[in-house]
């Protein structure tokens, strides 16, 4: 047993109630997932919206994000999962319906500038409608960009 797989089954949590010989036999057969299997059955506009999910922390902006708004309504939590219906929830100020009908990047769609923190019954009542233009976007970028990118 090499010490490259003991050291996988310990990264992947393996010996909390396992002896060592069973977690090292899962870590030999674990594989990372292959998500190029899983996207061929999915539809193209499924495809689409994981890919312009947004994929930042709102703590690494915090001069970015009106964080009152959470702290007076919270997060929003379906009803199977706390049940907050009037909590707040991140919306694409260009929408992932227009990106995919118009072929944008889905980079600019999960782009830190494509956020706005609203209370989830206003993001869903505006449905596929854009806050802002695709051109202002771009224009939020470039900004975004100039400010946190600086050192790259």
């Amino acid at each position: 047993m090499s010490g490259k797989t003991i050291a996988k089954a310990r990264t992947l949590n393996l010996f909390t109630s396992r002896s060592l010989s069973d977690a090292i036999k899962i870590a030999q057969v674990t594989k990372p997932r292959d998500y190029s299997e899983v996207r061929k059955h999915r539809s193209a506009l499924v495809n689409y919206r994981t890919d312009c999910a947004f994929k930042f922390n709102l703590s690494d902006f915090p001069d970015e994000f009106d964080f009152t708004l959470i702290e007076s309504y919270g997060w929003y939590k379906p009803k199977n999962r706390g049940n907050n219906l009037s909590g707040v929830s991140r919306d694409h100020a260009v929408s992932v319906r227009y990106g995919y009908d118009n072929n944008l990047l889905p980079e600019h769609l999960a782009h830190p500038a494509n956020c706005v923190l609203m209370q989830h019954g206003k993001n869903v009542s505006k449905g596929k409608n854009n806050t802002i233009s695709y051109e202002e976007l771009l224009n939020r970028i470039e900004t975004w960009d100039r400010k946190y990118n600086s050192g790259d």
